[in-house]
């Protein structure tokens, strides 16, 4: 089989799984931020959505409300 031809395969096989994830849950997890609120939310640790504290500003779009939503955009495994 030519090289271009398994790339090709590899990508019809992998790519669509990866696509179906939002880049938002390949960014850090968990990032609480500089300030000092405490607001319990979810975020996508690569593997599963884990409970954090977020502080109230900066952090980034890997921070979800519930852990439904969280599991909703980014699944429960990768």
């Amino acid at each position: 089989m030519k090289p271009i031809s398994v790339i090709c395969l590899l990508f019809a096989l992998f790519g669509g799984a990866l696509g179906a994830f939002d880049p938002v849950c390949f960014l850090e997890h968990s990032v609480p931020g500089p300030c000092k609120a405490y607001f319990l939310r979810w975020s996508f640790n690569g593997e599963s959505c884990v409970s954090f504290v977020y502080g109230g500003c900066q952090g980034n779009a890997n921070n979800f409300k519930t852990e439904a939503e969280c599991n909703s955009i980014c699944g429960s495994d990768l």
